[in-house]
């Protein structure tokens, strides 16, 4: 009797404790309650369906020991319940003063709807609600599965922090890092150390600081960032990759190298299309290209660089496929091109013309005319003391000299065997057999498609030595005459030449060609050439630069002028010019002397990347300064001033001085001693001297290159979730010997029924 007495009052005074403002109390249900002695101290023993109920957490367990009112030992299938976790465990101590239970079993299991744990060491908070685990853990949630050696779990909220020897595998990606919080409600993990990410797609991404948002596929990386794919690798500051998308937006510091394009981009604002392999860059944005072996090329920077692979033209003649990509700007270079036009500021309106679709006869003539020069069955020596050194002697003896060619014109006998159709030799594969059999598949698959490439090149050339044969023939008489009679007026010849409208593809693009625009204050810079210009179109297919926009370029000792300029690359190497509309080629002598050649058209050839000709077609005049060595001082001094003029002319140059000019049509020279020169003849029609605009290297790129860290990133193992091995294993054992059941029983009772009771007997208390 006295005993009952003794657990009324124990449970009166638990049940207000438990609902006093304290709430410290932890309060309780049992079939059976005793008291019992340990040691000094007499217990309250609880067994038969025991449960424990405090900051609305139940525990339940086969008996239980109750130390005080805020301290209870509960032992026996330990279940903890709040909301939707359920905590299994053999043995709980539980603190009602810190809110705490500490779980203590061989293996302890955590279920919370589709997420499940199994840890060594775990302690909750029932007022936080909040689990924490160590030992190592395993974590299912849906399809995702975690490992690490610690970590919180908050039940509220579901956020799961995962700490050291972080692991995590989904559908989507294979992640490990030191540190990583994943919210399961947004799907969202978040990290603040270095993390590697090896995701479906082949690709590996790096970052210090960032997120991933599962449900909408997307990269937030804030901190030192890093992709790696098949083919390039990029660096940023920060970036967003839109997975689902294949895009990628790009902040501060950036750095895309593509080991296909053989090119690297940068800039502090950007955006990547992965598929495509589009890029658009800007604030302060620059580029290189390098060629095969790795060299440098050639250095970009403008207000503005987009990158494409570049669009197959069509079959039809003079026309491109116009195709608007995701960064809406068009691929066509076929349009009307206005040299005053003035380059809108949206990419997505930008129509760029190339015009070299259209070009008149008389360009198409200058063409075939330079490829005439470069072929080996044109004869090339001039005599110099024929044309200038014969002007300054005996200029006043014009009869004479006129005489004297009109023999040698006479006697101009062309050589047929220099001009005959060349016989074309038989193609010869790149690879022969026995190196394509030794080769591996993927070696076979690059040789296929380089010999393809090669034989087309090869028939490329054929047809066009066979339809240029007349053009030939042509200009080997006009040079030859002209060779004879520089010093005197020819009046033009007629002739009648078949000219195609037919463009033909210069080139076959494969995945490594592309088109660069640089929009914008545009600079280059090559150890061959340097250009400015409003706007710069490069397109590797052909190996071409067009500058667009007052541009004006630099090889050597020679400034080119022009309202567009064309530059082509063969080897790595500068290989010709082309000038279109009012252009200008120009050299620095001494205090206001420059010589200068004009014309309608004019093209420049390169020989180990420097001038060594210009081609000038149409109303062309040029404006040079002679010079001598002075037998006594040995200075090379100016000696006289010439001007001529000529239908088109064919200029020799040797360390971008004029060394002969050979005239073909109505000519016309005067040469000018220093003293006698008339100063209105001094500069042709548009000359200005730009010197001073010359870009250097570190004007045009600026940027720390970093260096490939591919074989680097290749080398980090992704991770072998090792704890959730071991866990597992010692699951397997624990199961198979009988000591640990894998438990996912609910608890016996009405929680409803139970916290009513609670509030009853809250409302006797008072």
């Amino acid at each position: 009797m006295i005993k009952r007495i003794i657990l009324s009052i124990i449970l009166m005074v638990a049940y207000q404790a438990v609902f006093s403002q304290e709430k410290t109390a932890v309060d309780y249900r049992a079939i059976n309650t005793k008291l019992v002695k340990i040691g000094d101290s007499s217990v309250v023993k609880l067994s038969g369906d025991v449960f424990l109920f405090h900051n609305g957490a139940i525990i339940s367990c086969d008996s239980a020991y109750r130390y005080s009112e805020k301290r209870i030992e509960a032992l026996g299938n330990v279940i903890i319940n709040q909301n939707s976790l359920f905590i299994y465990g053999d043995k709980v101590v539980y603190n009602g003063e810190t809110d705490e239970a500490k779980v203590y079993s061989s293996l302890i299991k955590v279920v919370d709807s589709t997420t499940v744990m199994y840890t060594r060491n775990m302690r909750f908070n029932t007022n936080e609600k909040i689990g924490y685990f160590s030992g190592g853990a395993t974590v299912q949630d849906g399809n995702n599965l975690m490992e690490a050696e610690s970590g919180t779990y908050n039940t509220g909220t579901k956020v799961l922090v995962l700490d050291t020897k972080v692991a995590m595998e989904n559908e989507e990606y294979v992640l490990k890092t030191k540190k990583l919080i994943y919210n399961q409600l947004e799907e969202k993990a978040f990290f603040n150390n270095l993390t590697n990410i090896w995701n479906v797609k082949g690709e590996y991404l790096q970052s210090d600081k960032g997120n991933y948002d599962k449900a909408n596929k997307i990269y937030n990386f804030e901190k030192n960032s890093y992709i790696l794919t098949k083919d390039q690798e990029c660096w940023a500051d920060s970036l967003i990759y839109f997975s689902n998308l294949n895009e990628v937006l790009l902040k501060k510091d950036i750095q895309l190298n593509d080991t296909v394009q053989r090119a690297s981009t940068f800039g502090d604002y950007g955006y990547f299309w992965s598929k495509s392999k589009d890029v658009l860059m800007t604030k302060n944005p620059s580029m290189f290209t390098y060629d095969e072996v790795g060299r440098d090329s050639s250095f970009v920077r403008a207000d503005t660089i987009t990158v494409r692979p570049f669009v197959v033209r069509t079959n039809v003649p003079h026309l491109k496929d116009n195709i608007t990509g995701p960064m809406g700007v068009l691929d066509s270079l076929s349009g009307t091109y206005d040299e005053k036009v003035a380059l809108r500021d949206s990419l997505s309106n930008l129509v760029v013309d190339d015009k070299i679709g259209n070009t008149s006869s008389s360009v198409k003539v200058v063409d075939n005319l330079l490829d005439s020069i470069t072929n080996k069955s044109v004869k090339k020596d001039i005599d110099e003391s024929n044309v200038t050194t014969a002007k300054l002697k005996d200029i006043e003896d014009k009869k004479l000299i006129e005489k004297e060619t009109k023999l040698k014109a006479d006697s101009v006998v062309i050589d047929e065997n220099a001009i005959k159709e060349v016989e074309i030799p038989t193609y010869i594969e790149l690879y022969n057999k026995a190196e394509l059999d030794a080769m591996s598949e993927k070696e076979l698959s690059v040789a296929n498609k380089l010999m393809k490439r090669d034989k087309k090149r090869f028939d490329r050339e054929v047809r066009r030595y066979k339809k240029e044969l007349r053009l030939i023939k042509q200009i080997v008489h006009e040079e030859a005459i002209a060779d004879s009679i520089a010093n005197s007026v020819v009046e033009k010849q007629d002739s009648v030449l078949e000219i195609t409208d037919d463009i033909e593809i210069e080139n076959i693009a494969d995945s490594s060609d592309m088109i660069v625009r640089a929009y914008g204050d545009a600079k280059v810079f090559k150890e061959d050439m340097q250009s400015i210009a409003d706007s710069l179109i490069v397109e590797t297919v052909d190996s071409t630069n067009t500058s667009i926009g007052e541009p004006v370029a630099w090889n050597g000792l020679n400034q080119i002028t022009a309202a567009r300029i064309r530059s082509y690359v063969k080897n790595g190497a500068l290989s010709r010019t082309r000038m279109f509309s009012n252009p200008i080629v120009a050299q620095f002598v001494g205090t206001n002397q420059y010589n200068q050649m004009k014309g309608d058209y004019m093209d420049a050839l390169y020989e180990n990347g420097e001038m060594n000709k210009l081609v000038v077609t149409g109303n062309s005049l040029t404006r040079f300064y002679r010079t001598e060595i002075d037998e006594e001082t040995k200075v090379e001094d100016v000696v006289a001033f010439i001007t001529s003029t000529s239908t088109n002319m064919i200029i020799d140059l040797d360390s971008s001085l004029v060394t002969q000019i050979k005239w073909i049509g109505e000519t016309e020279t005067f040469t000018y001693p220093l003293d006698k020169m008339v100063e209105d003849t001094r500069f042709v029609e548009g000359f200005a001297w730009f010197e001073a605009l010359r870009p250097v290297k570190a004007e045009v790129f600026n940027r720390k290159v970093r260096l490939s860290v591919r074989s680097e990133k290749m080398k980090i193992s992704k991770p072998s979730f090792g704890i959730t091995k071991e866990i597992m294993s010692q699951r397997s054992k624990l199961i198979e010997s009988g000591t640990w059941t894998d438990r996912s029983d609910k608890l016996k009772i009405n929680k409803e029924e139970l916290f009513q009771q609670s509030r009853d007997m809250r409302k006797l208390q008072k």
